[in-house]
């Protein structure tokens, strides 16, 4: 099996490179990696991220949004390959799967408020909120009041801040 680290690391961008200048779609150039000079491992790892996004479209017409993405981390093995680094202690990656964790509760949080909706409605949600400044409150600061926050006005709604800048007011 060639495992998606792989495919990301350096390969990913030759491809996107390459899709570009043949003028043809990422999802497509996945199956004509060959032709972008990828090693087999990573011509392997694309065919891999092919099929797994094909199953997750077919997937798609019929299963929750949640179980769409818990199936492929499960067959793309990152699941297991997150259980692992996990029980090696790697804090970083602790911080990833909380991260993940967040997500994923923000996903069900939509799927309960919108019953039978799709992971494109989903994903049009999640970048209206993004353009709002609210990500859903996925907390990414590993300090708590540390760096810059950027969030909604409902969503300060009862919070306090050294400084608050309002843009475009």
């Amino acid at each position: 099996h060639a495992h998606l680290d792989q495919f990301f690391a350096g390969h990913a961008h030759r491809l996107v490179i390459g899709a570009r200048k043949k003028s043809i779609p990422c999802f497509d150039a996945l199956t004509r990696s060959e032709e972008f000079r990828l090693s087999k491992a990573g011509i392997a790892a694309a065919e891999k991220l092919h099929t797994l996004i094909t199953r997750g479209i077919e997937r798609a017409r019929t299963e929750k949004i949640t179980v769409i993405l818990y199936r492929f981390f499960e067959d793309s093995g990152q699941l297991a390959w997150l259980a692992h680094e996990e029980e090696k202690g790697n804090q970083a990656i602790i911080r990833d799967i909380h991260h993940l964790k967040q997500f994923f509760d923000l996903v069900n949080e939509y799927e309960r408020a919108a019953p039978g909706r799709t992971v494109s409605a989903f994903v049009e949600h999640y970048n209206y909120l993004s353009a709002a400044g609210d990500d859903g409150q996925i907390q990414r600061d590993s300090e708590p009041g540390q760096g810059v926050r950027i969030m909604t006005i409902h969503a300060a709604k009862g919070l306090e801040f050294k400084a608050v800048f309002v843009v475009n007011l």
